[in-house]
């Protein structure tokens, strides 16, 4: 299409009814599928927001020391980004009970667990894309269990099947 062409359209300047309905078809054509691409816009709508709020499970194991390995929960509560909890750990050599506090910024879970007794669990994870499974690479920096480190798979207790969002 030349420039000209596309001024007339634009002016109403027309002796061609049918380059009127070509030209006309193309712009809707080309504003449905930018509607599309573009997320919050027209047809596609808004993805559904990542909600840890509630118990979860799941297993933790060491990358540093074969064999050992365990289960553990962790109470979740969110607001907005921030993400607050306690845990509990079964099999470790550290203290079992601990808070974490985290910050989700899009699937990505970052933050850290602590306990009384002075251990401090550094971790990032990846929130899966259902919402329902978390998973998380850790690193012990003090306490009793300084110089640890694994994976942890935590799995959302819910009634409704998980579905993506």
């Amino acid at each position: 299409m030349s420039d000209e062409w596309h001024q007339s359209f634009v002016d109403g300047r027309f002796s061609d009814v049918a380059d009127r309905l070509a030209l006309s078809s193309i712009h809707l054509k080309l504003s449905i599928a930018f509607s599309l691409l573009i997320p919050n816009i027209g047809f596609a709508g808004e993805p559904k927001p990542i909600d840890l709020t509630g118990k979860w499970t799941g297993t933790w194991e060491s990358t540093r020391s074969p064999g050992y390995y365990g289960s553990m929960t962790l109470d979740i509560v969110q607001k907005g980004n921030n993400v607050t909890g306690t845990s509990t750990t079964l099999g470790s050599k550290c203290d079992g009970k601990r808070d974490f506090t985290g910050v989700l910024e899009d699937a990505r879970l970052t933050g850290k667990f602590t306990s009384k007794a002075g251990d401090v669990a550094l971790q990032a994870g990846t929130v899966s894309a259902s919402s329902c499974q978390v998973s998380f690479i850790y690193n012990f920096t003090e306490g009793a269990c300084k110089g640890d480190g694994g994976t942890w798979v935590m799995v959302k207790e819910q009634k409704e099947p998980c579905a993506p969002r």
